[in-house]
């Protein structure tokens, strides 16, 4: 067939391209290759340095606060304005955002949840789809078998007993053609992967799960402190969300290495496949299925045609000279009709590429987008948290009941669009 029956090249999205391109630097700041090698150390090296600088960041920021809670000691100038309504405006605000980003921590699981779903329906039904054309296969393979031994009960005379051996021969012969097809069961094997991505799906949605509600309790709690004014509920939620920061940035750092490894798999996935599972077998005819990767089962099949149609002549042969074919031929022709029919199925174009397409866009482009989305969430979170952590440090001497009566009279008078007056109560 001409080139356009064959399936378009695939092509990377906008989006794994970008996150190819960032830079792939290990821990001497040697430039490594952007190829994905998940067993390489240096290669490991450099994704973990692009995690390396927002994780320094989180973990000064969080020392910082908590050497500031430890060492310092809250006070309030009556004499220099703080901006305390300014502060519990920013709180507030803040937490709104913050609990949307949540939900969006939330909606990140689910995705990834879904993307592994899919990952392992695909593999099963490529493992399926295999199984019910092998099975084909080893069922023409059993009846030409079967076929012989029929062909071998027939009594003949001197006159038919060189076609009768031509015929057993060239049936046990066809069998021998088929098995070399069946042969591939070995070499493309998905299904292998299945139980460790289901594991980690599933230890990923709980994760996601259970950090979007205890996040989500944070948010509102350190809400209604702001609201409510409540200055012991506002340091717990203080002390509860450097821990959160640390969690979420150290998590967005994470999930920036996760996306650009993803990436440098999704750029050119069909070469870490077939350097994975080698050249030398039937796979990259199924995995690339361009046309100019030859059919690797062309010579079976050509071989098991010429066979059947010898078997054919044996037959109608035996059947001239008067020989009773009668439950010989029938299985013959059925063995040349359903022979096309085999061929056909094992096709690149015919299913099986279309899986393993399947499999990739189930990595390539739902998989890197719950990843991309986690990112996303964790890091505006965390930033969130950062805001409100330093507004915290203007909002809660004034929530204090020993400092509190200091902005009674300072600011009784001041306003914020969002919350209105800020007198201490």
């Amino acid at each position: 067939k001409m080139a356009a029956d064959y399936p378009a090249p695939y092509s990377p999205s906008d989006l794994v391209r970008n996150f190819h391109a960032f830079p792939h630097y290990d821990f001497s700041f040697h430039s490594v290759p952007s190829d994905f090698a998940p067993t390489d150390t240096t290669y490991l090296e450099a994704l973990g340095q692009l995690a390396l600088p927002l994780s320094i960041a989180a973990v000064l920021f969080t020392l910082y606060f908590l050497a500031r809670l430890c060492c310092c000691q809250a006070s309030l100038d009556p004499f220099k304005p703080t901006g305390v309504s300014c502060a519990r405006a920013a709180v507030i605000t803040a937490m709104v955002f913050a609990l949307a980003s949540v939900t969006l921590t939330f909606v990140g699981g689910i995705k990834a949840s879904h993307a592994v779903s899919d990952f392992t329906s695909h593999a099963s039904d490529t493992v399926t789809l295999i199984n019910s054309i092998l099975d084909a296969v080893r069922a023409e393979a059993e009846l030409a078998v079967q076929t012989a031994e029929q062909v071998a009960s027939i009594p003949v005379n001197a006159s038919g007993a060189a076609l009768k051996a031509q015929l057993i021969e060239g049936l046990q012969e066809f069998n021998n053609s088929l098995q070399g097809v069946t042969a591939f069961s070995g070499q493309l094997s998905v299904d292998q992967w299945n139980d460790q991505v289901d594991n980690a799906g599933k230890i990923l949605s709980i994760t996601c799960l259970v950090t979007s509600a205890l996040l989500a309790v944070l948010v509102l709690s350190t809400l209604a402190a702001a609201w409510w004014r409540s200055y012991g509920l506002m340091r717990c939620s203080r002390a509860f969300m450097i821990l959160a920061f640390l969690c979420c940035w150290g998590a967005t750092s994470v999930e920036l290495g996760v996306s650009v490894g993803v990436a440098d798999f999704c750029y050119e996935p069909n070469t870490f496949v077939l350097k994975e599972i080698g050249d030398g077998n039937n796979v990259p005819y199924y995995i690339k299925c361009d046309g100019a990767t030859a059919y690797p089962f062309a010579g079976n099949f050509n071989t098991a045609k010429t066979l059947i149609e010898g078997a054919e002549t044996a037959v109608y042969n035996l059947t001239t000279l008067g020989f009773n074919t009668s439950q010989v031929a029938p299985s013959v022709e059925l063995l040349n009709n359903s022979l096309a029919a085999l061929d056909a199925s094992l096709d690149c174009r015919a299913g099986l590429h279309a899986r393993y397409e399947s499999l990739v866009d189930a990595a390539c482009t739902d998989a890197i987008w719950a990843v991309v989305l986690l990112l996303f969430a964790h890091g505006v979170t965390g930033l969130l948290f950062l805001i409100t952590l330093f507004c915290a440090v203007r909002l809660l001497p004034s929530l204090s009941p020993r400092l509190g009566y200091a902005v009674n009279d300072s600011f009784a008078n001041e306003r914020s669009p969002l919350i209105g007056s800020s007198p201490i109560v």
